[in-house]
């Protein structure tokens, strides 16, 4: 009896599934590394936003410090879209108070933080803040 040479069908079978599970391996590694990117990007954006409003907004600070919340436009530059907001908040962290709520003494420490809203696949958050003595 004389053997042919070559691969059985069965074998050729094997070969094709173990080929597309790899295929299929690598697809879905494909697909997550584009999406991570894509959320670090905008979180990058978002973040570079915060910082821009940080910049154009410390005209806002006082001596003493008063708190008040804003909700200043997004820069347009920073890619992020119509769907994306901002709220710009100015607190005095290092004020004291009496126990009905009025201020006992203010201090002229302000902290001003921007918190960004965007949207990937779910609604995510920046936020940044600095303190500033005006």
């Amino acid at each position: 009896m004389r053997y042919s040479e070559g691969f059985t069908a069965v074998e050729l079978l094997v070969a094709l599934v173990i080929g597309a599970l790899l295929l299929g391996s690598g697809y879905q590694l494909y697909t997550a590394v584009i999406r991570d990117s894509n959320d670090n990007l905008k979180r990058s954006q978002a973040s570079g936003a915060a910082y821009q409003i940080l910049r154009q907004n410390q005209n806002l600070l006082t001596s003493p410090c008063t708190s008040s919340t804003r909700n200043p436009a997004i820069p347009t530059e920073s890619g992020l879209g119509t769907n994306a907001s901002a709220e710009l908040k100015i607190t005095c962290p290092y004020n004291t108070y009496n126990s009905d709520g009025s201020v006992k003494t203010t201090s002229n420490i302000s902290l001003m933080s921007v918190t960004i809203t965007y949207h990937t696949i779910t609604e995510q958050k920046v936020t940044r803040a600095i303190a500033i003595r005006p």
